[in-house]
């Protein structure tokens, strides 16, 4: 059997590292936006909110493609696909737009 870490990613299976950095229109930072990561297979990876300057760095992610959503009330929620590389700090910067007005 194989063993599992807390990542649910087997032991010895390659991972890598996403920073995310979250602004908004104006530029200011975005504390406490939820940051999710989907797998290829749509699972979700991990679920955390950036810190106080707006950002988060997301270690121990499985190397490949995966999609990051960035949600935010008040703002439209944004979606990147990135390619995590093992070894590689992968850099995402996300500026979020303003949710138009309900009615």
């Amino acid at each position: 059997m194989t063993a599992m870490l807390l990542t649910g990613s087997p032991v010895g299976a390659q991972t890598g590292t996403v920073r995310v950095r979250v602004t908004d229109p104006t530029g200011a930072k975005v504390p406490r936006a939820i940051i999710s990561v989907r797998g290829s297979h749509e699972n979700i990876i991990r679920q955390e909110e950036t810190d106080e300057s707006g950002e988060i760095v997301l270690t121990g992610l499985p190397v490949g493609e995966c999609v990051i959503s960035v949600i935010k009330g008040g703002f439209l929620t944004v979606r990147r696909k990135v390619i995590i590389e093992s070894a590689e700090e992968e850099r995402v910067e996300v500026r979020l737009q303003l949710a138009p007005p309900l009615e």
